[in-house]
């Protein structure tokens, strides 16, 4: 498995914008083999960054997402929000467990 995690910065003015967009990508997203969690969020105390989650089943699922009429659409909406930077990781996790080891 492998988990992406990370933030979005973009104009806090453009707000509605960037919801609308994170919100379609993530329904598109969400219907992709391969992929088990895909969420957009808020921060509370930062409103012009969206923290990024995502769990694949596989690198080629990512690439296959990466190609995606979805993800070319985000890509050529992410003027209209003000980007201004990401910072995104990328894990290979070799083990799942709930938290507290049951």
């Amino acid at each position: 498995m492998i988990v992406v995690s990370g933030t979005l910065s973009f104009d806090p003015a453009k707000k509605d914008v960037a919801i609308r967009v994170a919100q379609e990508m993530m329904a598109d997203t969400r219907k992709e083999k391969g992929c088990v969690a895909y969420v957009m969020s808020g921060d509370w105390d930062d409103p012009g960054t969206i923290r990024l989650f995502e769990e694949w089943e596989s690198q080629d699922a990512i690439d296959l997402h990466m190609r995606t009429p979805h993800m070319k659409k985000f890509q050529s909406q992410i003027p209209q929000i003000g980007f201004r930077g990401m910072k995104l990781d990328r894990y290979e996790i070799s083990k799942k467990s709930p938290l507290g080891g049951k």
